[in-house]
């Protein structure tokens, strides 16, 4: 994997779309097309979030470098037909 791949795949983990990785990077949205590809190819994975699984597996991402979206909160995982632990 390129650096370029990796810093690719690290805003995509991030919700970034290809035009927004392009505007930020300088570079046309075909090129991290290309790039996002090569990386897809390399981890032989068939999309973008199976590549930013399995490279956070690999450790080439970590996940202290995803952003928790703004609201986003622990108690949201939690189903609303379970109860809470320590409550029935």
């Amino acid at each position: 994997m390129t650096g370029r791949q990796i810093q690719i795949l690290k805003l995509a983990a991030n919700g970034n779309t290809n035009r927004a990785i392009g505007r930020q990077l300088e570079i046309s949205e075909e090129s991290v097309k290309t790039h996002m590809q090569a990386a897809l190819r390399k981890l032989r994975v068939g999309d973008r979030t199976q590549a930013v699984a399995v490279a956070l597996r690999l450790e080439l991402i970590r996940l202290d470098e995803i952003a928790v979206p703004a609201g986003a909160n622990y108690d949201s995982r939690l189903s609303e037909d379970q109860p809470e632990k320590g409550t029935s």
